[in-house]
């Protein structure tokens, strides 16, 4: 099975169990598959590809370095089996359970919080560390575009394939309060990297197409990440149906806006 565009953060059909590869978990190493370790969790070969792909995608595109805080790498200080764990679960629509997690781990509550984290924090990362990876591709994918073009394609298609994903449709069906916190909440680690990423990528097309905008980068890349929120959980945040395309005409007319002329 090959990475879906429109469910890039988690696998199309999470009951598609054809390409399940129980005897080793995803590798946490940047350098690809090979360093796949056995243990308890398991990937799909869906989420395998994706992780392999965003691996050549940081090789081939130096964007992704340069916008991408940590490139495609796992975070290293959370043990590989309990990331794992969280990405089946989130894979599976299964809702993770920490008692279960340590018990399965062979450790007690407070060892796994000391490897991992509270919940919010292990399935923020472990989200994150999918979204980065798929953030990969779509660097790759519109490295030939500059500046506006480049801002609007990349964003779009970012915000598309996120809110593309029925895992985090369920997450927030399912927990809205958690939900919430872990995928807006401005001390996890999601909005804060969203935020970080969009500036990032603000900077570096300032830089190679000699942008100007009326706003600083690190206050409009807040207002863009502030905004996509307001109408990707609208359905949480305002009791009303979520339409990510307004929210990114919203965006495009923000940067439109924004944008000066030239200096000559």
């Amino acid at each position: 099975m090959g990475v879906s565009a429109e469910a890039p953060i988690g696998p199309p059909d999470p009951k598609d169990r054809a390409g399940a590869t129980s005897s080793a978990s995803i590798s946490a190493h940047p350098s690809g598959l090979a360093s796949a370790t056995p243990t308890f969790g398991h990937s799909t070969r869906w989420a395998a590809k994706l992780q392999a792909d965003s691996v050549r995608a940081a090789e081939r595109c130096p964007d992704v370095a340069r916008v991408l805080p940590g490139g495609v790498s796992a975070p290293s200080n959370i043990r590989e089996a309990a990331l794992s764990a969280a990405l089946r679960d989130f894979d599976e629509l299964r809702r993770l359970d920490m008692g279960s997690l340590a018990q399965t781990l062979g450790v007690s509550r407070s060892t796994l919080y000391r490897q991992a984290g509270d919940r919010d924090n292990l399935l923020g990362q472990a989200i994150w560390w999918r979204s980065r990876m798929s953030y990969a591709l779509v660097l790759e994918e519109t490295a030939e575009l500059t500046g506006l073009e480049r801002l609007n394609a990349a964003i779009g298609t970012v915000v598309r394939r996120y809110q593309g994903t029925p895992q985090i449709r369920r997450f927030i069906d399912e927990e809205p309060q958690a939900a919430m916190r872990i995928l807006t909440g401005p001390t996890g680690q999601i909005q804060r990297g969203f935020i970080t990423v969009t500036r990032n990528l603000l900077e570096l097309e300032i830089e190679k197409d000699d942008l100007h905008f009326s706003i600083p980068p690190a206050t409009l890349a807040y207002a863009i990440v502030r905004l996509i929120e307001s109408f990707m959980y609208s359905d949480v945040l305002a009791v009303r149906d979520p339409d990510i395309e307004v929210g990114i005409e919203v965006v495009r007319s923000l940067l439109a806006g924004a944008l000066t002329p030239r200096q000559t």
